[in-house]
């Protein structure tokens, strides 16, 4: 799946580049979340609630070469209760919860996730780069 910026991440590319005495902290750790549907622009639209089984994972990614490509599987699940619904779109955060998003995009194949139903990302799945 390819990701887009976030509004947030474009505003903090431009600040390092064009405002000198501004600085973008590197986010310490990254997560990957699910949406059931577009996240929007800013990244935060239709996550799905955390619990259930649910929550962010943390994702790694190799940038020997663009584009990045994701490190890590991300396993998720159990659903453990309620369906989740029709999972479409991911987003990556600087936080486990709350945080910033910055960046989003369709999953390649849209999967509804119901009660015990998990949903695996494979390893270099998630791919960002800057074209």
């Amino acid at each position: 799946m390819a990701m887009n910026k976030t509004t947030h991440a474009i505003a903090a590319v431009l600040d390092t580049i064009l405002v000198p005495a501004s600085s973008v902290t590197r986010p310490a750790a990254l997560y990957l979340a699910l949406h059931t549907g577009d996240p929007g622009a800013d990244g935060t639209a239709n996550e799905l609630s955390v619990g259930n089984g649910y929550g962010r994972k943390l994702i790694t990614f190799d940038g020997s070469a663009v584009p990045y490509v994701s490190e890590l599987d991300a396993l998720y699940g159990p659903c453990t209760t309620l369906a989740w619904g029709n999972c479409t779109h991911a987003s990556i955060w600087d936080a486990e919860t709350g945080g910033n998003a910055w960046y989003e995009g369709p999953l390649t194949t849209a999967r509804y996730i119901d009660v015990d139903d998990q949903l695996r990302i494979p390893a270099g799945d998630v791919q960002v780069s800057e074209n």
